[in-house]
C-alpha cells in the first residue's frame, strides 16, 4: 500500500466582512452601514484601566473558549503608550503573556534603573552648591543593590577593594539616621568622622563612653575602629 505525501498548509481565515468594511470606511463620510453581527463589540469604559481590563478579559475568553493561541490574538490601540502600565498590570493578573511591539522602556529594566540612580547620587545638590547630592535613601539603596559588585577596586591602583556588604548597608543607614544625614557629602563626612573619632568601646580605654541608663547606644551605630572601617568603605565608594 503506497503512502502519498501531502503538504500541510495552515488554514488562513480572512477578516469578517464587517471588519473589512470598517477598515475601508471608518473615517469617511458618508459611510455605508452594514450589519456587524458578532464581529464587533462596542464598550463604554470610564477610564483606561477599565478599558484595558475589558479588552484583555475578552482576549482571555478567546484563548480559553475558542482554543486560540496567544500569538493568534492582538490588542491594538492608536497610541499604546498611555495604556502600557495598565496592560502590563492586568495581563500579569490574567496570566496573559504580553509582547509589546514597541518594546519596553529601558528605564524599566531594574539593572539600568539602579545604574542611573547610582549616577544621579553624584549630581550637585543645586546650582549654588557643587558637592554631590548623595541623598541618604539613594546611597543606602546603592549599597544594597544586587546589581553592583562592591568587592571591586575603586581604581586599578587601589590597595584594597571597596568591600561593601549588605551588613555595611544596614550600618550606614543607622549612621545616617543617628547623624541626621539628609544628603550632601559634607553631612556624610561629618557623621562618619564624629563616630570614627570616638574611643572604641570594645577596647574599654580612656574616653570610651558609658551607655546611658535611660537610652542605650544604638546597636547598629559603630564607634572607633568599626566606624573608621565604615568610613574607609564610604570614601572608596565615593572614589
Amino acid at each position: 500500500m503506497g503512502v502519498q505525501a501531502m503538504a500541510i498548509r495552515p488554514q488562513i481565515v480572512g477578516p469578517a466582512p464587517a471588519l473589512t468594511h470598517l477598515e475601508a470606511s471608518l473615517y469617511r463620510t458618508p459611510a455605508v452601514q452594514v450589519e456587524a453581527g458578532q464581529a464587533i463589540h462596542l464598550l463604554e469604559a470610564p477610564d483606561r484601566a477599565t478599558e484595558v481590563r475589558a479588552a484583555l478579559r475578552w482576549l482571555k475568553a478567546r484563548l480559553v473558549e475558542d482554543g486560540l493561541r496567544a500569538d493568534d490574538v492582538a490588542l491594538l490601540a492608536r497610541n499604546i503608550g498611555p495604556y502600557r502600565p495598565f496592560i502590563l498590570q492586568t495581563a500579569a493578573e490574567f496570566g496573559l503573556p504580553v509582547r509589546l511591539v514597541s518594546g519596553f522602556a529601558l528605564r524599566s529594566n531594574p539593572a539600568i534603573a539602579a545604574l542611573l540612580d547610582l549616577l544621579r547620587v553624584m549630581l550637585p545638590k543645586n546650582a549654588e552648591e557643587a558637592e554631590p547630592a548623595l541623598t541618604r535613601r539613594m546611597v543606602v539603596e546603592a549599597w544594597r543593590s544586587p546589581y553592583f559588585d562592591w568587592s571591586a577596586l575603586p581604581v586599578a591602583s587601589a590597595p584594597e577593594p571597596i568591600g561593601i556588604t549588605l551588613v555595611d548597608a544596614d550600618t550606614l543607614d543607622a549612621v545616617a539616621r543617628w547623624g541626621r544625614v539628609i544628603g550632601g557629602l559634607s553631612q556624610w563626612v561629618e557623621a562618619l568622622g564624629n563616630l570614627a573619632a570616638q574611643a572604641d568601646p570594645a577596647a574599654g580605654g580612656e574616653g570610651a563612653e558609658e551607655p546611658d541608663e535611660e537610652q542605650e547606644w544604638p546597636k547598629k551605630v559603630p564607634r572607633g575602629l568599626a566606624a573608621q572601617a565604615l568610613q574607609g568603605k564610604f570614601q572608596r565608594f565615593i572614589q
